[in-house]
């Protein structure tokens, strides 16, 4: 994919034509001069790529980790003992959309979106058959009738729903109960059909012609619980990036029961495949995220802004405590923390157990910036105004091995606004007078003439703030923003 980047959140979601890919809306075709349709999101938006994103020869980076999962999965899903025949093609037009509907589902870090796609892999070929194999010699109708009379929803022998609600799609759905759920959730989601919310207890064979709707069924399905009564979270025993449970990492043992029970005979399988492309996708999401800096659109943001936790719903108040990514910096993301900048969700930990911080107070942020991507343990607790020691003298130690540069009138510092003695940089830690609590980011990216910062717990900013920055003739720097009152950098 090169050019342009074809995003979005939200929104109706169509296939009128039924060819198994997403339509573009009236509103977006103007936007297609000069740009490149991907289809498997919705609401579509084309934006430019920053030479950031882009790799020498023309690839995205989103492209390139493409290329690594597809290379990479045939050998993963050798460790099976039963490899599985993924051709070329199929890999090349599938998972770039499951992946897609993994990043619309919320689900980023490596773990998950390799166990959702070697589960599709292990269920279907990746697309390659996306309805149920069954013996040879035997009457397809006749052997679908028996095996699954009387489970999941379907009737007797005689009702036929065993041979109708078969299995299909990338992860094999089964059962007239599970037809039904995925029939209501697809209306839920507004995702349409030839213009309309599909049925799939009447038109079941969708689930294996639509790709887009395979796809929204496997990554929902799983993640929800549609299939067991169990889903994704069930067996994360602690902290992904995307997902955020406390102390621990996706169980891929045991997450084999989201799709099928208890099914012990391709659980050791499973966990060795997903091991393996877990640490393909690890490898090159690290690669790519080195001085990368992401903000979501306007609109997006708009669209995860709540009223505080007593204007929200219950379901909206999970989304908010589990993460609902602003931006990242460096592949550290940050998080929405709702309307009122004093709520606090619950103690967050990284995996080996350090205190980042409450979510998403933007002192947690910082600690979990500087711990993921610089290595650098913050301890000391407390908000954003205990950060600043009044009296320290110009460039002198503070806590946790960093040094303190006053702005001038802080600290020891005399003048009248003449700014920092020292030039900001990135990886820096601005601390600000705003507020009932003081305020933290980390300065993401510094010119002559411009300060970048990346926060939490900013509602109005978002994810970045720009601050202009003027040197003055004594040699010091001028935000002629904000009220800063100190730099903090690794001594």
């Amino acid at each position: 994919m090169e050019g342009w980047f074809l995003y979005a959140e939200g929104g109706t979601r169509k296939d009128e034509n039924n060819d198994g890919k997403d339509d573009l809306s009236k509103a977006a075709l103007p936007l297609l001069i000069g740009g490149i349709w991907k289809g498997g999101t919705k609401d579509y938006k084309l934006e430019p790529i920053s030479p950031s994103a882009a790799k020498p020869g023309g690839k995205s980076e989103d492209a390139a980790l493409e290329d690594a999962i597809i290379a990479a999965l045939p050998d993963a899903m050798l460790k099976t003992g039963t490899p599985k025949r993924i051709t070329d093609e199929n890999a090349r037009a599938n998972i770039p959309l499951i992946r897609a509907e993994c990043t619309r589902a919320g689900i980023t870090d490596a773990r998950t979106l390799a166990y959702i796609l070697v589960t599709a892999a292990w269920e279907s070929f990746m697309g390659g058959d996306m309805d149920e194999n069954y013996p040879r010699n035997v009457s397809p109708v006749t052997y679908f009738n028996k095996q699954y009379a009387n489970r999941n929803g379907n009737g007797d022998v005689a009702s036929g729903d065993g041979y109708r609600f078969r299995g299909r799609g990338f992860v094999q759905l089964t059962g007239r109960s599970n037809y039904a759920r995925a029939t209501k959730r697809c209306k839920e989601m507004d995702f349409k059909v030839n213009g309309t919310h599909p049925d799939l207890v009447r038109t079941p064979d969708l689930v294996a012609t639509n790709k887009p709707l395979a796809a929204l069924i496997l990554v929902m399905g799983m993640k929800e619980g549609w299939f067991t009564g169990v889903g994704l979270d069930k067996f994360t025993k602690g902290h992904t990036e995307a997902m955020l449970y406390p102390k621990g990492k996706l169980d891929f043992d045991e997450a084999r029961w989201i799709v099928n029970g208890k099914d012990a005979i391709s659980k050791a399988p499973m966990t060795q495949a997903s091991e393996s492309l877990s640490g393909t996708i690890d490898g090159a999401t690290q690669k790519d995220d080195q001085g990368k800096l992401e903000e979501l659109s306007d609109l997006d943001y708009s669209r995860i802004r709540g009223a505080g936790r007593d204007g929200l719903s219950p379901k909206e108040m999970a989304e908010i405590k589990q993460g609902k990514i602003t931006g990242s910096l460096d592949g550290v993301a940050g998080y929405y923390n709702g309307s009122n900048e004093s709520t606090t969700w619950e103690s967050h930990y990284s995996k080996d157990g350090f205190y980042y911080g409450e979510k998403w107070q933007c002192v947690e942020f910082v600690r979990r910036y500087y711990y993921d991507a610089l290595q650098h343990k913050i301890p000391t607790k407390g908000d954003a105004r205990k950060w600043f020691t009044p009296g320290l003298e110009d460039g002198a130690a503070t806590f946790d091995g960093l040094k303190q540069y006053n702005y001038a009138g802080r600290g020891t510092r005399a003048g009248n606004d003449d700014g920092f003695s020292v030039k900001p940089q990135k990886g820096d830690i601005l601390v600000l007078q705003t507020g009932s609590y003081g305020h933290v980011a980390v300065v993401a990216d510094v010119s002559d003439t411009n300060l970048k910062i990346a926060q939490q717990n900013v509602v109005d900013d978002g994810f970045i703030t720009d601050i202009p920055i003027v040197k003055l003739s004594n040699g010091s720097w001028r935000l002629s923003e904000k009220s800063p009152l100190a730099l903090l950098r690794k001594a």
